[in-house]
């Protein structure tokens, strides 16, 4: 490779690689002359094949993905057990090469054992033993009447952990000290998050929910970064709804419309492959979105997906037993009651050929209209607007 390179590594890492798609829009965005790319390793060939990385002067750092994080997945949902059962820690890790950091998370192949172990524990024996101590009991239940599995031993398992610590430690630093003093020399942080409001454990329709807050009020909470040094907090709102797995949902619609909005958005799951629910825009939602989480503009995507349909009903309110609602109720109940009340917006044939080289301006009156009563109905400008499933296919305003 000629270019400066950054690299995913793991077991088919590209699946659903939104990463490496967001990344290479910064790089791009920030005229850094470099790609991210992805690169499938064999555990067993993890350390060598990591080590011929780092000798090659073009790459610069990259990220781990779990690569038994799938398999574990299929024998937890064979065995009934819900997703959420993986609730444990990531372990914090700067990967340097060089003059550049580039920061990522990773499960790493012990997503049955540690919970909240942080990898610094690795460089003591007796602390990272007393840590497993407390929860390895559990696991081994887990290994043996679940997967049927032998039990793990605790002497075994210490010494494979201090045998990788030898390899990791180079590569592992202060991640809330780094990430403030880059902040103190003026540069730039981006902070991804994964989930949506209505999946915040805390604000969003629980029990429907994922096990951890999605609200950018926790970004501070998880990096160390203050709140106060976060200038900018961009939301992302689809032109339409899509929903994985149950809980209300007030504004969804079946039949032909939901068929073609799923097909045209490519809205079936990423690793299942199953079709998600589908609904027209609820600004009730994008509503809570924007207080709770202080968002400063929003990127409003797929608009292209809504192209041929004559009129677009967006939900404006909920009636609740009588009552027009215009913000996210407490109440399980209310919600489950809740009926949309819709605004219909007149709609769009088809957006012109490479829109995004000749501005917002060129952009449809209709799309115009729409993107108007967004920021009027929620309070908060739409500065981004993606029109087309490709990078380039992007209009900031």
């Amino acid at each position: 490779m000629n270019s400066e390179y950054y690299a995913i590594l793991g077991i088919n890492p590209s699946k659903g690689a939104r990463s490496p798609i967001l990344w290479n829009r910064v790089f791009k965005k920030l005229k850094i002359n470099s790609k991210m790319i992805c690169i499938d390793i064999e555990p067993k060939l993890f350390n060598q094949k990591v080590n011929q990385l780092f000798k090659d002067k073009n790459f610069k750092g990259g990220a781990i993905t779990n690569p038994y994080k799938e398999k574990i997945f299929k024998k937890l949902e064979k065995k009934n057990i819900t997703k959420s059962a993986n609730k444990c820690g990531a372990l914090n890790l700067i990967v340097r090469n060089g003059s550049k950091f580039l920061g990522f998370n990773t499960d790493g192949e012990a997503a049955l054992i540690f919970l909240k172990t942080k990898v610094r524990n690795l460089s003591n024996k007796k602390i990272l033993k007393d840590k497993l101590k407390m929860t390895l009991k559990e696991k081994n239940k887990i290994l043996s009447l679940v997967f049927n599995q032998k039990k793990i031993s605790i002497n075994t398992l210490v010494d494979d952990l201090m045998k990788r610590f030898k390899f990791l430690k180079e590569f592992i630093v202060n991640t809330e000290d780094f990430l403030n003093k880059s902040i103190n020399q003026g540069k730039s942080i981006l902070f991804e998050g994964a989930q949506g409001i209505s999946l915040d454990v805390d604000h969003g329709i629980y029990p429907y929910t994922t096990s951890s807050n999605t609200a950018a009020g926790h970004i501070s909470t998880g990096t160390g970064v203050s709140f106060r040094d976060i200038d900018r907090i961009i939301g992302v709102v689809k032109a339409y709804l899509s929903r994985v797995g149950e809980s209300p949902l007030p504004s969804e619609i079946d039949g032909e419309m939901a068929e073609k909005i799923r097909d045209v958005g490519g809205e079936y799951g990423t690793t299942t492959g199953r079709p998600r629910r589908i609904g027209w825009l609820d600004l009730v939602q994008v509503r809570q979105a924007v207080r709770v989480n202080g968002l400063t503009e929003i990127a409003l995507t797929k608009l292209d997906v809504l192209n041929g349909i004559k009129e677009i009903p967006v939900c404006i309110d909920y009636e609740i037993d009588g009552s027009t609602v215009s913000e996210m109720p407490a109440s399980l109940t209310m919600y489950r009651n809740a009926k949309p009340v819709y605004k219909t917006l007149e709609g769009w044939d088809f957006i012109p050929d490479n829109i995004w080289d000749k501005g917002f301006n060129a952009l449809p009156k209709e799309i115009h209209n729409y993107i108007d009563f967004i920021e009027q109905a929620v309070g908060c400008s739409v500065k981004i607007i993606s029109v087309g499933p490709q990078r380039h296919e992007t209009i900031i305003r």
